[in-house]
């Protein structure tokens, strides 16, 4: 039971998280409220999050460091040291509990260092610079050497074995669960040395560039289907009061359309905020890479959500609201245009005119028909100035 209610908040904070940090981002002038609320509903709608693992040192609680410590880097601008090595101790803290997420490690701390918002010079690189560097490091540290002291007395090692190498290989080598492509050349090895690609696996992959486009993307399916399938049939308290064991197959199939969709739409946010953000891009320079890093290191077990689904309901919910903010604004733009075409006032005896032969004002088209349509414009939030002379371009002024 307290299982259950810890997991519920660590998920409730995370998803509180992710929208506060969707609103911290370059939107558009009174969309960022929209976008926070869509990138909490799209992460509490995630059937992952809904059922999640109760597992406690598992995604129910990596997935909340990962956002939390990413807040603490980014939030402000100019963080100060003090944030910066609160961010490292939870990044420690992190890499520990899963530590497929030691990547992060390495794009958390230049962010540490070079600040959210600075540029990206070489001069830079001051005493500011290294002290915080050397804060993140310093609260990696603390945070890592309790548990490192620990796993060293049980387990006579210094860090716990990590399977990516035999990740990299799943698919790719005969009676692989979940093998992408009968005809690429298998690993000659089903297993690899622990905590680091091996030598062979290497040279593989080396040997095999051009099929790794494709690999990457059935990575990445595989990986979602397996975790999926894993959270759905974990035998939890949980799973088994809100989903009993013949009415799950529903949630599968929602959980694969949710991250398809997901995934295009994020990706697609993501190089628009390439694209269109600018300097202030930069300070979500972690979320962008994290999502691309867990498109790559997804490599057919499901421990890469840590990063990859917060980063993805951010960049989807901005993806979609500020998408939406744009075809709005072309849409009006094209309706004042055609506005302004109609009534576009010609010179004396050119073309139509009124009774009185001269070019014709606005009361004369009549009163009321005239306050219709300057109360439309209001609703529409701007007010034509008309020019006197022609070819005079329309004044948008906001009321």
């Amino acid at each position: 039971m307290w299982l259950g209610v810890v997991q519920a908040l660590l998920g409730a904070w995370t998803v509180l998280l992710v929208g506060l940090l969707t609103r911290r981002m370059p939107q558009h002038a009174g969309t960022a409220r929209v976008a926070g609320l869509v990138a909490a509903a799209l992460l509490a709608l995630w059937p992952g999050q809904i059922l999640g693992t109760a597992v406690i040192m598992s995604e129910g609680l990596a997935t909340p460091l990962f956002v939390t410590g990413t807040a603490l880097l980014i939030w402000r601008r100019n963080p100060s040291t003090v944030l910066v090595g609160a961010a490292g101790a939870i990044f420690g803290t992190l890499a520990y509990v899963r530590y497929s997420a030691v990547p992060l490690l390495a794009l958390a701390a230049p962010v540490a260092a070079i600040g959210p918002s600075a540029p990206i010079r070489a001069a830079q690189w001051n005493r500011e610079r290294f002290l915080l560097l050397g804060s993140f490091a310093l609260g990696c540290s603390l945070a890592m050497t309790p548990w490192i002291a620990l796993y060293h007395a049980g387990n006579n090692g210094f860090f716990p074995a990590d399977s990516a190498a035999y990740n990299l290989c799943i698919g790719n080598y005969d009676g692989a669960n979940g093998r992408f492509d009968p005809s690429a050349k298998p690993c000659e090895s089903e297993e690899s040395t622990a905590g680091a690609l091996n030598a062979e696996t290497r040279r593989w992959i080396l040997g095999n560039l051009d099929q790794q486009p494709r690999l990457i993307i059935q990575r990445l399916n595989e990986t979602m289907k397996e975790d999926n399938y894993a959270a759905a049939s974990y035998p939890t308290p949980n799973h088994q009061m809100l989903f009993p064991e013949g009415e799950r197959h529903w949630l599968l199939e929602a959980a694969d359309r949710w991250w398809r969709w997901a995934v295009v739409v994020s990706l697609v946010g993501l190089a628009v905020g390439l694209v269109t953000r600018g300097r202030m891009f930069r300070r979500f320079a972690l979320l962008a890479i994290a999502t691309l890093i867990g498109a790559l290191t997804s490599t057919g077990t499901p421990r890469y959500h840590d990063a990859l689904v917060p980063a993805m309901a951010i960049w989807s919910a901005t993806a979609l609201v500020d998408g939406s903010h744009w075809i709005a604004l072309q849409l009006v733009a094209a309706r004042n245009s055609r506005i302004w075409t109609a009534r576009k006032i010609q010179p004396s005896g050119a073309g139509s005119t009124g009774r009185g032969g001269g070019p014709q004002p606005i009361g004369a088209i009549g009163p009321e028909l005239a306050g219709d349509e300057v109360a439309a414009d209001r609703r529409a939030g701007f007010v034509l100035a008309y020019a006197p002379h022609q070819g005079a371009a329309p004044v948008s002024q906001h009321p």
